[in-house]
């Protein structure tokens, strides 16, 4: 009573721009263009900072360009695009009687990427090539949801040292660093080439450090741009292929950036790109559909290497919504959002990094337990609770204690070591999440309230089906971890006490619909009950997380109820992409299409199949909704958590034929 139901919702995308992604551990490339292959960022996670920074231009920071004989190749807006291992953005372009390739490689453990451009001369006379990167480092930017500008002096020189074209920002101290550095195998001969020098009108101070650097640019954030221009010159005969590769490497400082470029180096541009190909090759997942393979593959590696990553400045791994500043709650955590889509989509990729991801998070957010967000070192960024995202602590620390969870995909892993802190971490943290259950509990009813629902909005009725189904799972859990622990009597009341939450369930917890008794959205107990569903949290998971069997009575009605006219978030009427909304934003949500794959009803799998094999989303990659008449992201572009639980969805319902024990409704 007297509670302000305020509602966030999601900001629409405005003509949603087409962008490629790709990234590794420690930094990621969030927005590539595709008409002409220039990189808009380059951004990184930053533990002091408690959220992402971003390299960026203003245009591009940088950008293909390759020369023959003098006269610059056509290669915007004629590239032809592919994902080599559903991951690897690579472009072909031809005419002039030269082939152009071009390849952009984020080796996953590295601290840096390559931008490869072959060329190849397929005409009769030798040709004069030119090939490299250009643009200009306009400035920085910091995100914690929203991407803002970030006051950073700005340096930029050519090292003698290494050889490197380093870029540094200064926020008082260093707070990253870039450096770039060109290789080439040229066909003939040379022509010249190597990281040319800025121009004049850039030079600033030649004392900026003490190892007789020259410097060759400064600046502050509404200053000079500071250019980027690095090329190399070949000679191509006639059949002959060169290339020209350029190298970045990213650090904490200028030394840090510098000596990693020599790193890769040493490495080899060619090892790189084979080494990275066979990490990818190793780690997909095949679907005999071609179509939904690559849909399940790129959302996979998408997850992996966007919603969860290395900080730059501590080297600690962190889960996140996502590391692209193009979601609108880039960079920071929630629990729902890491424990319960994107864990089950890492897992299946990457179990070795899940398994040092979630315990790390399993531990660094334990306190802030259930409320609704927090930056990404733990402490809350936003307050509310969420019964949902205390039941994915659970979840959490169950996985960090190597328990087999709901949703663990079949694959062979070794299993993860359990999280140890300190003596008895595990048994205390099991208690202090029984204890945050405990007050939410109602005053007489073995039911659970929350403040806010699954889509992060106030509930009208605080009593949610599918939250209490998760309270029921976390509790089985808690028995499992304090018995294990040497609690025998916290396990044995947290088993009586899951009875209980199944029995108020079967209880307070359904209505009478259309279809006869189904599952309410929300009750108060004794006085309201009301039918509904929420894609973020929805009823169609009860079978997932085991609450019930798929041919239980009462979940086909609920089924039934989420796909007819009685819902108002239903979208079909002949959309071409019908799916599942809710008062969070409008259009179909993408999670609604994971729920019903997940859901072991045969023509919901099948419609979201269908969905999923045609809509382009978010170019390829999981968005929060789709617009029912085109299928192009409507809102939340870049939701890499959700990608994992798309794929991992895509794995479940999309790799095998139709099992007799899948329910089909009448």
């Amino acid at each position: 009573a007297g509670l302000e139901p305020i509602l966030t919702g999601s900001p629409m995308l405005a003509g949603n721009r087409p962008t490629l992604c790709t990234g590794n551990d420690y930094l990621s490339l969030p927005d590539i263009d595709p008409h002409d292959g220039s990189l808009h960022g380059i951004c990184f996670l930053h533990e002091g900072l408690r959220g992402t920074v971003e390299f960026i231009g203003n245009g591009a920071l940088a950008c293909p360009r390759v020369e023959a004989d003098g006269r610059e190749l056509p290669l915007s807006g004629n590239l032809r695009w592919e994902r080599l291992e559903h991951w690897i953005p690579s472009f072909s372009w031809r005419g002039d009687d030269l082939a152009v390739r071009g390849v952009i490689c984020c080796p996953p453990a590295e601290k840096g990427f390559l931008y490869l451009l072959e060329i190849r001369n397929e005409g009769s006379a030798s040709r004069r090539i030119r090939a490299g990167l250009r643009g200009a480092w306009q400035a920085c930017r910091y995100a914690v949801f929203r991407p803002r500008p970030l006051a950073v002096n700005k340096t930029a020189y050519q090292d003698p040292w290494t050889g490197a074209l380093v870029w540094e920002a200064f926020a008082g101290v260093p707070l990253a660093a870039l450096a770039w550095g060109i290789v080439s195998r040229p066909g003939s001969s040379t022509a010249g080439g190597g990281v040319r020098p800025l121009p004049a009108g850039v030079i600033g101070d030649a004392s900026l450090q003490n190892r007789n650097r020259d410097a060759i640019g400064n600046g502050d954030p509404d200053g000079a741009r500071i250019p980027l221009e690095l090329e190399a010159g070949l000679v191509l005969g006639p059949g002959e292929s060169g290339f020209s590769g350029c190298l970045a490497a990213l650090n904490a400082e200028a030394d840090g950036a510098a000596t990693t470029l020599v790193h890769l180096r040493r490495l080899g541009h060619e090892n790189l790109l084979r080494s990275t190909l066979e990490w990818l090759s190793e780690r997909r997942r095949p679907l005999d559909d071609p179509t939904l393979d690559r849909v399940l593959n790129s959302n996979l590696f998408f997850n992996r290497f966007f919603a969860c990553g290395r900080a730059l400045d501590t080297g600690k791994g962190f889960m996140v919504t996502s590391r692209s500043p193009r979601y609108y709650v880039s960079g920071a955590f929630w629990a729902r959002d890491a424990f319960l889509w994107s864990l089950p989509g890492l897992r299946l990729t990457d179990p070795e990094t899940a398994a040092v991801m979630v315990r790390g998070a399993a531990a660094r957010h334990l306190e802030g337990a259930g409320e609704h967000a927090h930056y990404l070192n733990g402490v809350i960024l936003y307050p509310g609770f969420e019964l949902d995202q205390l039941c994915a602590h659970v979840f959490a620390l169950a996985e960090a204690a190597g328990l087999r969870l709901p949703g663990a995909p079949v694959v062979p892993t070794a299993p993860a070591a359990p999280v140890v802190l300190f003596p008895g971490f595990l048994l205390e943290a099991a208690r202090e999440l029984r204890a945050k259950l405990v007050r939410h509990r109602h005053r007489s009813i073995a039911l659970y309230r929350t403040f806010l629902d699954p889509t992060d909005d106030p509930v009208d009725l605080p009593y949610l089906t599918y939250d209490n189904a998760l309270a029921w799972r976390a509790l089985r859990l808690l028995a499992v971890l304090q018995r294990r622990e040497g609690d025998e009597e916290g396990a044995r009341e947290c088993l009586i006490e899951a009875a209980r939450v199944r029995e108020a369930v079967d209880t307070f917890c359904r209505v009478t619909g259309p279809y006869g008794l189904q599952y309410a959205w929300a009750v108060e107990p004794g006085e309201a009950a009301v039918p509904g569903d929420n894609p973020a949290g929805s009823l169609l998971l009860l079978p997932h997380y085991d609450f019930c069997d798929a041919g239980d009575l009462v979940f086909r009605n609920t089924v039934r109820w989420i796909y007819s006219s009685h819902n108002p978030h239903r979208f079909d009427d002949g959309c071409p992409y019908p799916g599942l909304g809710g008062r969070h934003a409008p259009g179909p949500w993408v999670l609604g299409l994971a729920g019903a794959l997940l859901s072991g009803c045969r023509d919901q799998v099948a419609e979201a199949l269908e969905v999923i094999r045609r809509a382009p989303f978010d170019g390829g990659l999981a968005c929060e909704t789709y617009d029912p008449l085109t299928g192009e992201a409507r809102s939340g572009a870049a939701f890499a958590s959700l990608a994992g639980f798309l794929g991992y969805a895509l794995w479940e319902a999309g790799g095998r034929p139709p099992s007799p024990n899948d329910i089909a409704l009448p």
